[in-house]
């Protein structure tokens, strides 16, 4: 359904979906991704809903006490690009692991680059989720720098870390979305410059999912 589709009443789902969240660093993808996961278990209470976090994952592995482990803990404190066959793999085995037919699927931070989004997009249409919808959040560079200032994360302590999170977004992730967007997956874009709650129904109305007026 488009933009300009027709929303039903909330709590009308009639299948599983699976989300994409995109966004600059400081976009708010992980904020609404937990919030569209709670709209959906309250509105799909006996439908799975799995929230995939890329981060997360690749944290989990780095905890583990071998020489993968060691070498992605390493990656990550230095703010370096984790290989794609880490990143892919990790997915792919999460998601095989975990998945149902009936299960709505959230997925944050994942198909950053262009062979892990051709990855991805090979990963939902084998599991038959090719009508996944990608939801990108805009943002400003200046207000993505005060965003990063305020959260104060350790990844993103240092000028060169942010510096290099922006310019992976521009060099490496616009192309991979503008790529998954020429294979006719749908897309849409949301000001993430916002307040939370108001990107939240934006996205709702974007997933045909918001309460409709009468």
């Amino acid at each position: 359904m488009g933009p300009g589709s027709s929303t039903p009443l909330a709590g009308h789902v009639d299948q599983a979906i699976a989300v994409v969240f995109f966004g600059i660093s400081g976009a708010g993808k992980g904020t609404q991704a937990d919030l569209l996961a709670r709209h959906l278990s309250a509105l799909t209470p006996k439908r799975r809903v799995l929230r995939v976090d890329q981060g997360a994952l690749l944290r989990s592995r780095a905890a583990q006490d071998d020489e993968l482990g060691r070498r992605v803990t390493a990656i990550l404190a230095a703010g370096a690009l984790v290989p794609n066959f880490v990143a892919t793999s990790l997915l792919a085995e999460f998601v095989s692991n975990n998945f149902s037919s009936t299960s709505h699927f959230i997925f944050d931070g994942v198909a950053r680059y262009h062979l892990q989004a051709q990855m991805f997009d090979e990963l939902m249409v084998f599991f038959d989720r090719p009508d996944y919808v990608i939801i990108v959040l805009e943002l400003s560079l200046g207000e993505a720098k005060k965003r990063l200032a305020l959260r104060g994360r350790s990844d993103e302590a240092t000028e060169e870390q942010t510096r290099n999170r922006f310019r992976w977004w521009a060099e490496k992730t616009v192309p991979a979305i503008e790529m998954l967007q020429r294979k006719g997956r749908k897309v849409f874009r949301i000001d993430g410059g916002l307040p939370v709650e108001q990107v939240h129904q934006a996205v709702l109305q974007r997933l045909t999912l918001a309460q409709s007026s009468r």
